[in-house]
């Protein structure tokens, strides 16, 4: 289990700006730790926020200059870091598959459920208490549900793509 503490606030939007999470080229995405800035996300998902609009704008934005024209690839593959992250804790084995094989918000809608999946809380003195749960893919393992299959690689992309790895198999 990991746990991570951050401030307590009634605000929902995130306390740094939003290039700060998934422009791993910017001195700001540095300043904080993955873990914080997943637990920042987290914090203001289990309130109820709506984080996409604000990552959508930003990317927007930004892609509407020349300079940035791999701003979007950029944003998706630090979102499907923190995916990774949460789900086998450090070795960023499929970062770039997950980013190719996905649009922005379908990662970020996969970020929350791996989120929701593992976060629970406890709050202190003004401080939040983040846990995270461990729950660990064993992609060697689902890989092998597809060993037989002509199209596995697309397959087992598509399947690690969801989240549902955490639903029961029946």
């Amino acid at each position: 289990m990991r746990t991570i503490r951050i401030n307590r606030n009634s605000d929902l939007r995130l306390p740094h700006s939003v290039r700060s999470y998934i422009d791993g080229c910017a001195h700001e995405f540095s300043e904080t730790d993955e873990w914080t800035k997943i637990a920042h996300i987290a914090y203001r998902i289990k309130r109820g926020a709506n984080l996409l609009p604000s990552f959508m704008e930003d990317i927007e934005r930004h892609m509407a200059d020349p300079a940035y024209h791999d701003y979007e690839n950029t944003a998706k593959q630090s979102i499907a870091s923190y995916i990774e992250l949460l789900r086998i804790d450090e070795n960023y084995v499929l970062t770039m598959e997950l980013a190719e094989s996905n649009s922005f918000p379908k990662l970020f809608q996969l970020l929350t459920e791996e989120i929701l999946y593992r976060y629970w809380e406890n709050i202190n003195d003004g401080k939040v208490e983040c846990h995270f749960d461990d729950v660990h893919y064993d992609y060697d393992e689902i890989a092998s549900r597809y060993a037989d299959v002509t199209t596995a690689r697309r397959d087992f992309i598509k399947y690690i793509s969801t989240s549902q790895e955490h639903t029961p198999q029946h």
